[in-house]
């Protein structure tokens, strides 16, 4: 460095800037060196490499339906995520310190109702050949919970199911009924329904020979909502002229007739 009157030394002067740092006497032996000054700031993105000065490049974060995304992700504002919790009423769902957590829930919880047929029932007869005749089956006996989902209603003087305000949501319906092995029609075809609010929407039924008896059964799962009414019906079908009134026996071990209604999820 002839302009700094150097020979086995420097004379120049060298000091450190605000973004630089300079080693060595100018000698030979320690030659200046200057080197990027890096601020030691927690949030500083940069870095000197071998190859020269790197920024890491700016993240971009997005929140999704339930995910909540915050900070930069640097050492000081770390990126973190939260679940995010629908507010909707009946939500279970927990976020706790060791992770996410959701109450289990069992049959035992649901709400639920059974009622059985114990006393003879007579069906109205069929008028002729072809012609339907269906009534609702008087069940007259409380045999499942029913308190605190009150779904049995007495109100018509028989027992059937009004789904409660609250209550609304999908629901499981079976009904179970056997013909009578003394009824004397023949030539018939007789079957069970399950009808909410009129409309039938599950049934099932056979052809009766003789006297031939059958345990009849059939489910619907469905959505029902607060003032929904559920009826069990029996019906009867003859295809030879009228049918005389038909019977349907009480309910009793290994043949109980009954309607049962279970909520399964709102």
């Amino acid at each position: 460095m002839a302009r700094c009157g150097c020979s086995t030394e420097c004379l120049c002067v060298l000091i450190d800037g605000d973004c630089t740092t300079v080693a060595g006497s100018g000698s030979v032996a320690a030659p200046y060196q200057t080197n990027i000054a890096i601020d030691p700031d927690l949030d500083n993105q940069i870095e000197c490499r071998v190859d020269g000065l790197f920024i890491e490049p700016e993240i971009t974060v997005l929140d999704s339906d339930c995910i909540d995304l915050s900070g930069v992700g640097s050492a000081a504002n770390p990126l973190t995520a939260d679940l995010v919790p629908s507010p909707d009423v009946g939500n279970i769902f927990e976020c706790r310190p060791n992770g996410i957590f959701v109450p289990p829930t069992s049959l035992g919880t649901m709400c639920r109702a059974s009622i059985e047929m114990v006393a003879l029932q007579i069906i109205a007869p069929s008028a002729g050949a072809g012609i339907p005749s269906a009534s609702p089956v008087f069940y007259d006996t409380l045999i499942g919970l029913a308190d605190p989902c009150l779904y049995v209603d007495i109100s018509t003087g028989s027992l059937r199911f009004i789904v409660p305000v609250g209550l609304d949501g999908w629901h499981l319906i079976s009904m179970q009924e056997r013909d009578d092995p003394g009824g004397t029609n023949l030539n018939t075809s007789v079957g069970i329904q399950i009808r909410v609010n009129g409309a039938v929407v599950a049934s099932e039924r056979f052809e009766r020979v003789f006297a031939t008896q059958k345990v009849l059964n059939c489910t619907s799962e469905i959505e029902l909502v607060a003032g929904d009414i559920v009826e069990g019906y029996f019906n009867i079908t003859s295809t030879a002229g009228a049918t005389a009134p038909h019977p349907i026996g009480p309910g009793g071990a290994g043949f109980p007739r009954f309607l049962t209604i279970t909520r399964l999820s709102p």
